[in-house]
């Protein structure tokens, strides 16, 4: 009984390796075509890994939701801190509920050095499920402000900043100038509200405003019960919302609750970004497997003759198909093995980028998954790309062979190679068509117009001494002794005030009245001197200066789109309107704008009998500032006025938080004690809450627009390596396709064809290519256009300017790659085909 062909393995690998040997530039083509396409699928997975499928730190974190004070997901609106009391109390649908501010800067000690940290209230630590690795939680007793003020630090900031202390618990800290007790240390991994924050103290932190009903500031985290939808949550909140609206009409008419997944609020917006990222990396790999596939089905029609004459020595089918997978694989192992080194490289790189704001990208890492990854992807490749050119080239015919003398490729195979050089191009053009519109959007991120200067301006963020508070004229004297104090620093231009400002912002939303027509506007309380100090221009009139006191005229500065909302095609330098506010009757609420209010009946915001006039003054416009984009590049300015301190109506209540914008006239360097001397000099009960440089608040809120720097520099990285890998394959095709018809160009240039019509011979067939190519990829990126709509930033998806460039560029790679094997054509002499 005969048996089939022995398998050794080894044999066939050792001589896969000296065929590889032998055609040095083949194999280093098909090798880095695939480390390539596995590297950046590994880096990418990696990422996608860490930051989306990780589970998160908490006890079942599907059940827990971040809440805010309106249903608006762009601008969130805080809660006060009874209004979450209230929920907290009333509510059926949380376990618990508590509060959270996040993004709280600290000073440490004396230096001047900041971390970021998070207020947070004392049940917050259980409502995540979590308990400090060392210490312990905090307490109700906390956030009195009756006893030693106290924090809990994460482990990174243990191990960096207390050097790993065994005693760092019941020690103590300087944050802001306050000493703090260390209570607890985190498990190491554990982040909240994101990976940025290191230090927490409990709320209120020092703020008496937070039980202020008419101070929406904070948010709030809670875990949901079992079988209780957000859906249905939401529906319980709201129907508390009516009736506190009905308690406390003046501060809780506009309350409402917005609720979001944890999940969707941590890398809700690197989602989507992600998953694309993941997509263009596929994508890049099936260019590299198109790449060594028609690389293998040319190898093969060379070795024809080789491969014929191993069959009339007694190899089967069976027995050269197993040679070519060995080969395949080999090539795969090695590839896969240079991708992890890559894609380590590559994980490196991302990490210097310093990308802190999508959660947990740097905790990215090549691990035994990951490389179990890239063995997978090693063995797709080698399915994808090595099987069936295998199967084809081991059912070679002795007989055909040696008909054709070795020197003919079938038609199906010429076909097929021409396919996948279709493919190719076609994916290319997508990956292309995609990083022109990410670069184009980076590009506009970064050029786009705050409406201020952030160069070299600090934001001081503090809490005003309670005697300064006391009363508007307290309140102005605080100040301008403050600016006076710091205007006469060395390296210091200017200074002005704000209770917000631009990304630290906090305004007050209103309703306007011109000429019986009202409109709503955010109101904002600044300083003279405050649109030259952070370097708003002023298209028109003036800014506020020292004359604009509360016994001048009243005043007021309103932005662009106020001034075209409101006089359209006119100017605005003289105008007047009126602020208005809900109609009261003997110190309160008229009783039918209560009894509307409580019925939640939303014509009250047009119906001009409901208002009155705010101090029963109108308002001169004396200036015309740009638009500010306060609370980010991707939304649009809302239209808004702003008054100077001193002027402002009765019913602004002062708040105890204030903002400083100083100008510096070189680098901050080591301003940052010598502004905390200067203030603490005119009173050293203000609590300073953070020194802050302005470009370094920008650049983050640049990198947080949907992770458009990793996408930018990512996907730029892959339609390169796509650009590369199309065009060496296009080299490739028509390279072996001109060499297999030498004898044809021989005999043509022979019966009398010129340079020109062998050139356009092989063009013709070069650009048939590229036109399918290009158009399939057109399509494509068509249809996929929409998905991309969320990621760019005043870029629209069918921007034709990425999409003219990036065919541009792949019609100059196919001519430069059909630029040599064309030479070599018209070059050709046909005596050498008499001599063969």
């Amino acid at each position: 009984m005969s048996r089939g062909p022995r398998l050794d393995v080894s044999a066939d690998i050792r001589y896969a390796l000296r065929m590889f040997a032998r055609s040095p530039g083949w194999t280093a083509v098909a090798i880095i075509s695939l480390t390539l396409g596995i590297a950046a699928n590994l880096l990418v997975f990696s990422i996608v890994d860490a930051v989306l499928l990780r589970p998160f730190p908490y006890r079942d974190p599907s059940r827990l939701v971040f809440l805010w004070g309106t249903k608006s997901d762009e601008v969130r609106r805080g809660i006060s801190g009874p209004d979450l009391e209230d929920w907290r109390r009333a509510n059926r649908s949380f376990t618990d509920l508590d509060a959270f501010l996040e993004q709280w800067t600290f000073s440490i000690g004396d230096t001047g050095e900041a971390v970021t940290g998070a207020c947070i209230g004392p049940s917050v630590l259980p409502i995540l499920g979590v308990t400090p690795a060392r210490g312990r939680s905090f307490l109700p007793a906390d956030s009195n402000g009756a006893g030693q003020p106290v924090a809990i630090v994460s482990d990174t900031f243990w191990r960096t900043r207390m050097a790993a202390a065994p005693s760092a618990v019941g020690s103590t800290i300087r944050l802001n100038g306050r000493v703090h007790e260390v209570i607890g240390i985190t498990e190491a991994g554990f982040f909240f509200p994101d990976t940025n924050a290191h230090v927490f103290v409990p709320i209120p932190c020092g703020d008496s405003n937070y039980a202020d009903r008419g101070r929406p500031f904070v948010h709030a985290i809670g875990r949901l019960r079992d079988n209780v939808s957000i859906a249905q949550a939401e529906q319980d909140l709201d129907a508390i919302n009516v009736r506190l609206a009905r308690t406390y009409p003046t501060t809780d008419r506009h309350v409402s609750a917005g609720l979001q997944p944890l999940r969707n609020i941590v890398i809700g917006k690197y989602e989507r970004a992600l998953w694309i990222l993941l997509g263009a990396v596929g994508l890049v790999l099936l260019i590299a497997c198109a790449n060594v596939a028609h690389l293998q089905l040319a190898r093969g029609v060379d070795r024809q003759v080789e491969l014929a004459i191993r069959a009339a020595t007694g190899a089967d089918r069976r027995r050269l198909f197993q040679q070519l997978v060995a080969e395949s694989l080999v090539l795969a192992s090695i590839a896969g093995s240079s991708a992890v080194v890559a894609a380590w490289v590559g994980l490196r790189a991302i990490r210097s980028l310093a990308l802190t704001d999508i959660a947990r990208i740097d905790t990215a890492q090549l691990d035994v998954r990951l490389i179990a990854v890239a063995a997978t992807l090693s063995l797709l490749t080698t399915l994808i790309f090595g099987i069936w050119p295998a199967w084809k080239a081991a059912g070679v015919q002795v007989g055909d062979v040696l008909k054709m003398g070795g020197g003919n490729i079938k038609t199906g195979k010429r076909q097929m190679r021409e396919l996948l050089a279709t493919t190719e191009l076609a994916l290319a053009t997508v990956l292309l068509i995609v990083a022109g519109l990410l670069i184009g959007s980076f590009v506009r991120l970064g050029r786009a117009q705050w409406g201020f200067d952030p160069n070299r301006l600090l934001l001081i963020s503090m809490i005003t001494p309670p005697d300064a508070a006391a009363s508007r004229d307290a309140r102005a004297e605080w100040t301008e002794t403050v600016r006076s104090r710091i205007r006469t620093m060395p390296g210091v231009e200017s200074v002005a005030s704000a209770d917000g400002v631009p990304i630290r912002y906090s305004w007050k939303p209103s309703k306007v009245r011109v000429d019986g027509r009202i409109a709503s506007a955010a109101g904002w309380t600044v300083s003279h001197g405050y649109f030259s100090t952070i370097g708003t221009p002023i298209l028109q009139g003036r800014e506020f200066e020292k004359r604009d006191t509360s016994a001048a005229e009243p005043v007021v500065i309103v932005s662009r789109a106020l001034a075209n909302r409101l006089w359209p095609g006119q100017a605005a330098i003289g105008r007047r309107f009126e602020l208005l506010t809900l109609r009261m009757q003997n110190g309160k609420l008229a009783s039918d704008i209560e009894a509307r209010l409580r019925r939640r009946d939303r014509s009250i915001e047009t119906d001009p009998n409901a208002f009155e006039v705010a101090g029963g003054v109108s308002w001169r416009v004396v200036g015309v500032v740009e638009d500010i984009r306060a609370f980010g590049l991707n939304l649009v300015p809302e239209p808004a006025y702003y008054l100077d301190y001193r002027q402002t109506p009765r019913g602004w209540d002062l708040l105890r938080g204030q903002n400083l914008v100083v100008r510096l006239r070189k680098d901050a360097g080591s301003f940052a004690d010598d502004l905390k001397a200067a203030i603490a000099g005119v009173n050293p009960r203000v609590q300073l809450r953070s020194i802050e440089s302005m470009s370094e608040l920008v650049a983050h809120s640049i990198g947080g627009h949907g992770s458009a720097r990793l996408m930018m520099l990512v996907s730029t990285l892959f339609g390169s390596i796509a650009l590369l890998l199309t065009g060496t394959g296009i080299f490739g095709i028509v390279l072996h396709t001109v060499n297999q018809r030498l004898p044809e160009i021989g005999v043509r240039i022979a019966l009398g064809a010129n340079r020109r019509d062998i050139s356009g011979l092989l063009l013709r067939y070069g650009i048939r290519i590229m036109v399918g190519g290009i158009a399939l990829g057109l399509t494509l990126t068509w249809a996929v256009s929409r998905s991309l709509r969320a990621l760019v930033f005043e870029v629209p998806p069918t921007d034709p300017g990425p999409w003219a460039a990036a065919v541009g560029v792949l019609v100059c790679a196919v001519l430069v790659a059909c630029a040599v094997p064309i030479r070599r054509a018209i070059a050709y002499d046909p005596v050498r085909l008499l001599r063969t």
